[in-house]
């Protein structure tokens, strides 16, 4: 399936959007220093954060745009569907707290945590892309 005209200008918007959206993140989670080479966040954090938004960025291109969901997508359904899993994260979180008082050290809950999530996040991508491609 082939981007129209139409859709191919709606990717300077899109990339107006995110030109302003991402300088106003950083500076609410990472503060002015976000804008500065004496930046106050380590190495290992920017290596994730730029791995977290190449990674998204590939999926947005190769799924939404080249795959065609953005023919069925409806802003109605995409503005709902983050809150089931920030539900099941609360939880996670709040469970997650109460067995590291109980074990008395955070260390194995993070193996546990970061595995399920990775496995978890892995499942429910394909799940939601071969529900799409479905359609």
């Amino acid at each position: 399936m082939k981007l129209s005209k139409k859709d191919l200008l709606d990717i300077p918007v899109i990339s107006l959007i995110a030109a302003n959206a991402i300088p106003v993140w950083g500076v609410l989670f990472l503060g002015w220093d976000a804008f500065l080479y004496r930046s106050a966040v380590p190495t290992q954090v920017r290596f994730a954060v730029l791995a977290l938004f190449v990674s998204h960025g590939v999926s947005f291109v190769q799924n939404y745009l080249l795959k065609g969901e953005y023919a069925a997508a409806r802003p109605e359904k995409l503005m709902g569907s983050p809150y089931g899993r920030i539900v099941v994260m609360h939880i996670a979180i709040l469970a997650g707290g109460f067995l590291t008082m109980a074990i008395g050290s955070p260390a194995p809950l993070l193996v546990v945590l970061v595995v399920l999530k990775t496995v978890l996040d892995v499942g429910l991508h394909n799940r939601e892309h071969k529900k799409a491609k479905a359609k």
